[in-house]
């Protein structure tokens, strides 16, 4: 989904399924300005049309307020705050695939943002320290 010039914003949180939504719709609930990103087209929509993310919470009704984007680099470039919500299962095999985690983005984050990493569901093997964000995107 295409993202317009937005001011204002909060908090972007990077990683659409359940844990990232639902920290979103909290966040725009609370009247925060939030935008998610979501790997997606057709999830960014269905967020933006239908305030729903059915994949990951199926029968949930999300705040009108939240926004939705695929656009990695404009939602980092304006986010005073990013809050990576991605599953923990997933930072070790991302980062194997790229030499940096998180993803590597074309724009650097809005000046003085700053960035949480947020881990859910952690397994067996996995209490092994997480890889080092790259000091560009914690900016």
């Amino acid at each position: 989904a295409a993202l317009s010039p937005r001011t204002g914003l909060d908090a972007v949180v990077l990683g659409g399924g359940g844990f990232g939504t639902t920290l979103a719709h909290l966040l725009a609930e609370n009247d925060r300005r939030v935008l998610l990103w979501v790997r997606r087209e057709d999830a960014a929509q269905e967020i933006l049309r239908d305030h729903r993310n059915e994949r990951y919470l199926p029968g949930h009704e999300l705040s009108p307020r939240l926004r939705a984007t695929t656009d990695l680099a404009s939602a980092v470039a304006q986010a005073p705050v990013i809050l990576v919500a991605v599953p923990s299962a997933s930072i070790r095999p991302s980062a194997a695939r790229s030499s940096t985690w998180p993803p590597t983005m074309p724009t650097a984050p809005a000046p003085a943002a700053s960035s949480t990493q947020l881990t859910a569901a952690v397994r067996g093997g996995w209490l092994r320290r997480a890889p080092r964000p790259r000091r560009a995107c914690v900016a």
